[in-house]
């Protein structure tokens, strides 16, 4: 959580400071003022496609509020003058531009439902304080009676004062990190025993930060483009490029999330064609794999949660194939692990389990919950589709069920033989293809097997990826998958020694 917070600060500063730049720029014009609105409103205009209502309303009252603290400035100035300019005078341009403003306003009134107030009133605040603290890094880039420190702190001073109100009363950032919205639903979505007492306050607290730096940003590049304007040919050029530099800072996050928005997603791979050969199988062996097979089938061109829900039930039926590698001819011993290796392959890769997990994030959820699973691909702990987690179950399911085709296929020479072989590869290809590759392992090494004393070692390297010499994690017998814990995978301490 800590890491994507840190992600939504830096894209909810650089987003409200790029907007507000933009309506400073457009605030300042003379007579090309209603060009550049009409460029400011097509530029906050993108998150319409995605149905973002929310944030346009959200930039849009931020564009409004620099627009009028502007005007409002220049009359304040220039009221002393010896020919002000009345109150309310407007041009034809700026009657045209107030007017498009109005009508923009009531389309998207007429636009947003009112069931969800709570969501556009929140958004609309985040604007409201988001221009405010433009104004106040605008109002600290020019010189005026103090000096640039006591401007510095006054101008902190008075995000603080603002952040506050987004402190108190902002919903949008921990409804973003539970995946609902609007928020009065929130308790009716979100079981108690998932909800993280305090983390709304730990997430809210990120618009401190937020405001602070949406105002010093926009000091530092007012401050900038007046320096540029200087006839000094050194400084000028050196304030321009770090004037550059700032404005390319500020735009970059919030253009690469839109363009990861908006990009259209292609449909999910068909699934892998498959077959599953005959089977002349017992009963006791046929059934197990029937219902392995069924599993497979049923998380086909599915997402990663559906390939999870499907394996569920991949542990009871494999304790039951598990006695059976003792019992069982030598012909079934050898079917039985030729029908595992078929179920296996069947498993599409696990990329396209992921992929499809976006594609529905994107086809099937509301921005809100989009603009998060882009967000937490800087952080794989903390994803819509639970990343971490997921890739460990994925590889710890398919290197369970590899360990199962060597077993029997281990028996089967043992029954044959009389004695259990050196390594995998006496194995192939009479009873295997060619040795498995441990899906765990991070750089594709086979399964691991030694014989012994007493017998074989035959093991996974697990989730940590890391050789432990077939030492088991102090927890077993539970569901595949055991995230960011020590220790390989073995068959007897899931089947023979219990729970440790």
């Amino acid at each position: 959580m800590v890491s994507m917070t840190y992600t939504l600060g830096v894209l909810l500063a650089t987003t409200l400071g790029c907007v507000g730049l933009v309506a400073l720029w457009a605030a300042g014009a003379g007579r090309w003022a209603m060009l550049r609105w009409l460029a400011f409103l097509a530029i906050i205009a993108p998150p319409l496609a995605v149905e973002a209502d929310e944030v346009f309303v959200g930039c849009y009252v931020l564009g409004a509020t620099v627009g009028a603290g502007v005007w409002l400035g220049r009359w304040w100035f220039h009221r002393a003058d010896a020919d002000p300019r009345p109150l309310w005078a407007f041009s034809m341009g700026g009657l045209l531009t107030l007017t498009a403003a109005v009508a923009v306003a009531a389309a998207m009134g007429a636009r947003l439902e009112f069931t969800h107030y709570q969501a556009w009133g929140d958004f609309a605040l985040i604007g409201l304080v988001g221009g405010l603290c433009t104004l106040v890094g605008a109002w600290m880039a020019v010189e005026g009676w103090s000096t640039p420190l006591r401007r510095t702190l006054l101008g902190c001073l008075a995000a603080l004062l603002l952040s506050l109100t987004l402190v108190q009363l902002d919903e949008f950032t921990t409804s973003l990190r539970h995946g609902v919205w609007p928020q009065p639903q929130f308790q009716v979505f979100l079981s108690p025993e998932r909800y993280e007492p305090g983390s709304e306050r730990y997430l809210r607290a990120v618009w401190t930060p937020v405001c602070i730096a949406v105002t010093l940003l926009t000091a530092a590049a007012v401050g900038l483009a007046r320096a540029a304007q200087r006839p000094v040919a050194p400084r000028n050029r050196h304030a321009k490029l770090a004037l550059l530099a700032v404005i390319a800072a500020i735009v970059a996050p919030p253009v690469w999330v839109g363009a990861q928005w908006l990009l259209p997603w292609r449909s999910t791979p068909p699934p892998v064609a498959f077959e599953p050969p005959p089977s002349d199988l017992p009963v006791e062996a046929l059934h197990p794999l029937m219902v392995l097979q069924t599993q497979v089938d049923d998380a086909r061109g599915g997402t990663q949660h559906d390939y999870v829900n499907s394996m569920k039930g991949l542990y009871p039926q494999l304790e039951a194939l598990y006695p059976l590698r003792a019992t069982l001819p030598v012909e079934d011993l050898a079917r039985v692990s030729k029908r595992l290796r078929a179920i296996e392959g069947g498993i599409q890769p696990y990329d396209s389990y992921r992929w499809q997990s976006i594609i529905d994030v994107h086809q099937r959820t509301n921005w809100h919950r989009r603009l998060r699973e882009i967000l937490c691909r800087w952080d794989r702990h903390h994803s819509v589709v639970d990343v971490a987690f997921q890739e460990s179950y994925y590889a710890d399911s398919r290197a369970m069920l590899r360990l199962f085709q060597v077993e029997f296929a281990l028996h089967a020479y043992q029954a044959e033989h009389g004695e259990w072989p050196e390594g995998i590869a006496e194995l192939v290809p009479n009873l295997l293809p060619e040795a498995p590759i441990d899906p765990c392992s991070p750089v594709g090494d086979p399964l691991r097997y030694r014989r012994t004393a007493d017998g074989y070692l035959l093991y996974s390297v697990g989730d940590n990826g890391r050789d432990d010499a077939g030492k088991p994690p102090k927890r077993v017998r539970r569901w595949v998958g055991w995230p960011h814990q020590a220790g390989d995978i073995t068959l007897p301490s899931w089947f023979d020694a219990g729970e440790e």
